[in-house]
């Protein structure tokens, strides 16, 4: 991204240097309405879809990735739908906790990690294992983080903290 050069007061600040420091944060444009509707079919193919992928390669998943994210697909006869009960944002990735209506579990919350420049899963609680040596370090670390915050959320749900 080519540095933004202003004039502040006589002075000239590059764009970049700020948002460097935080002071502007990158907006990304998530249509989660889409996201939730795909989720809630569940259909093998879709999943597949909605699962991140580097830049100039395709990852194969393994099945068990794709059950995993199938777990929010909605049950036949539920006229409720996905609810996001909260988001957390970490660098470009978020996580979404979901409330599951139709959850069979004695939690009724699951989660998912997306990239937020392209809408894609990058994980459920970690990066999922295809992407080990596809994401950065910082970005595995971010990732890493959002899964201590779903552990956090179990924990304090399950245990009445």
């Amino acid at each position: 991204m080519p540095t933004q050069i202003w004039r502040v007061s006589g002075t000239m600040v590059a764009y970049k240097c700020y948002r460097a420091m935080g002071l502007f944060k990158k907006k990304y444009n998530i249509d989660y309405s889409i996201l939730i509707s795909e989720l809630e079919k569940g259909d093998k193919g879709v999943v597949q879809n909605l699962l991140w992928q580097p830049k100039n390669k395709t990852i194969n998943y393994f099945p068990i990735t794709t059950k995993l994210i199938q777990k929010l697909e909605k049950s036949e006869n539920s006229i409720d739908k996905l609810v996001i009960h909260k988001k957390i944002e970490k660098g470009r990735f978020e996580l979404i906790i979901f409330e599951i209506p139709w959850a069979k579990s004695d939690i009724p919350y699951s989660s998912i990690i997306i990239d937020k420049s392209n809408s894609k899963i990058a994980g459920i609680i970690l990066p999922f294992n295809e992407l080990h040596g596809h994401l950065s370090t910082k970005e595995n670390k971010m990732i890493g983080d959002l899964g201590k915050e779903w552990t956090e959320f179990v924990m304090k749900y399950r245990f009445k903290i």
